[in-house]
């Protein structure tokens, strides 16, 4: 197969590089779509709550590279981790392992995240 000069080749590694694109495109939303609903479960029903503070500085992060694409989960304060790593103290509101238990109970989710995104993809 020929068009105006192009081999069917051309053709086809042109195919595969959109395809290619598109798929680290959805890649990098089903992700940062699950470390949203991973995040804000965190903050909605694990965070302990004091002032406030803490519960409003949990975000996500998104880092993309050439062949990876990775979301941080965070509370940017400086006693976080401790509170985190911490079972003693009670919370009347939250509990330690606040992002490490929704992070758990949303794993499984993960992949049916991506899969979703991923089957939009076509040419």
């Amino acid at each position: 197969m020929k068009y105006e000069g192009v081999t069917g080749l051309e053709v086809c590694k042109r195919n595969i590089a959109k395809v290619q694109k598109k798929y680290a495109e959805e890649g990098a939303k089903a992700l940062e779509a699950w470390g949203r609903d991973t995040i804000n479960d965190s903050k909605d029903n694990y965070c302990p709550i004091d002032t406030g503070e803490m519960v409003g500085t949990g975000n996500l992060q998104m880092d993309r590279g050439a062949t990876r694409i990775e979301v941080t989960l965070y509370y940017n304060t400086f006693y976080a981790a401790t509170v985190h790593e911490n079972p003693r103290p009670y919370h009347p509101i939250g509990q330690a392992g606040f992002l490490r238990i929704p992070f758990n109970n949303h794993a499984p989710q993960l992949l049916t995240t991506v899969a979703g995104y991923l089957k939009k993809v076509s040419l």
